[in-house]
C-alpha cells in the first residue's frame, strides 16, 4: 500500500524575503497572476516586506498562498 501526504505551509511560516530563492524560477509568473487578482504588490510582499507586516493575517495568508502555488 502506498501512502501520500500533502503538506502546505500555514500562517506562522512566513518570513521576510521568503520569495528570494524562488524569484529566478519560471514559476515566479504566478506572483504576477496573484497580484493581478488581488491588486496587491505580491512581489514586494515576498521580497521586501518586513516580518511585522507579514504577521498581519491578510498579508501572511496571501504570501503563503502565492508560494504554495
Amino acid at each position: 500500500m502506498t501512502s501520500f501526504a500533502f503538506v502546505f505551509p500555514g500562517q506562522g511560516s512566513q518570513r521576510a524575503g521568503m520569495g528570494t530563492a524562488w524569484r529566478t524560477t519560471a514559476a515566479w509568473g504566478v506572483v504576477e497572476r496573484v497580484a493581478n487578482a488581488t491588486e496587491v504588490d505580491v512581489a514586494a510582499l515576498l521580497l521586501d516586506t518586513d516580518d511585522e507586516t507579514l504577521r498581519r493575517t491578510d498579508r501572511a495568508q496571501l504570501a503563503t498562498f502565492a508560494l504554495e502555488m
